[in-house]
């Protein structure tokens, strides 16, 4: 269904609906092509006044972003109630991470350009809270080059946030109520990164979100670090140090010191599964 008949005239005189790519938070996103200059963009449209409150935030604070690993805000559009009910992004035609098989050098790099932008985003003040490989998105191949994307769940750090996105994905400590903090993002990207490589354990997983014990949360933990381990090299800690408890887990700026290094030059805190 054309979705223009949510959008205002302007939008329509100046942009012409392809087809949908997918649903973001809070709004289904269409690939949208200029009528002036073909130049093609992804744009998430929201309805209903929920969304569109959600949609105004999005815009907010994707306006104050701008790092090459962060989707491209280009504009918004304004029509029902005056709020906007459209937000205007480059496209990037290769998709989304989930859509493809990654060698563990690949999703090495994938991750190391994911914590620069989380880095950044903590420079901003910003949790992204809905890390995960459908929004990540592949801008080129050769060079490797991803951006985060879907910041519909993003808030920043005063307003602080009890939840997060994915379960799956979801930090235990968040998961358990104890609160978000850039630590979580950490965590979400560490999940993603074993699952780039098909080693997320999804029974364990499973099962500590049925369980919700600290039985099957120390067993939760004792898999993921065994998975991590199983990596190659100093991914492999690097994982490790992302997917530990909070206390002794790595922040960004950590990480990203013992990447640029290529051995462990990171604290030394020891990493542990919670007992």
């Amino acid at each position: 269904m054309d979705p223009t008949k949510d959008t205002s005239p302007e939008f329509r005189r100046k942009f012409k609906w392809i087809k949908k790519l997918g649903n973001g938070s809070f709004g289904a996103v269409y690939l949208f092509e200029s009528r002036l200059t073909r130049e093609k963009f992804a744009c998430k449209v929201a309805v209903d006044p929920g969304a569109q409150e959600a949609l105004l935030r999005e815009v907010a604070i994707l306006k104050r972003l701008h790092h090459p690993n962060i989707i491209e805000y280009v504009t918004s559009h304004f029509y029902l109630n005056q709020r906007p009910n459209c937000l205007i992004m480059a496209y990037h035609p290769l998709g989304s991470l989930e859509n493809y098989n990654f060698s563990t050098q690949e999703a090495l790099k994938v991750v190391h350009q994911c914590l620069r932008a989380l880095k950044y985003l903590e420079e901003m003040a910003l949790f992204h809270r809905d890390i995960k490989e459908d929004n990540i998105l592949l801008k080129s191949i050769s060079p490797l080059h991803v951006c985060l994307a879907d910041f519909g769940l993003a808030v920043t750090s005063r307003e602080g946030a009890t939840n997060g996105g994915q379960l799956t994905h979801v930090a235990v400590e968040v998961y358990l109520g104890r609160g978000y903090s850039y630590i979580a993002d950490i965590w979400s990207l560490g999940v993603t990164a074993l699952s780039l490589l098909r080693r997320f354990p999804k029974r364990e997983a499973q099962c500590f979100f049925r369980a919700r014990d600290r039985a099957q949360e120390a067993k939760y933990y004792e898999r993921l670090l065994s998975e991590a381990s199983s990596l190659h090299g100093y991914f492999g800690e690097l994982v490790k140090h992302m997917l530990c408890t909070p206390d002794v887990r790595w922040t960004a700026v950590e990480c990203l010191r013992y990447l640029g290094e290529g051995h462990d030059a990171g604290p030394s805190r020891p990493v542990h599964g919670r007992s």
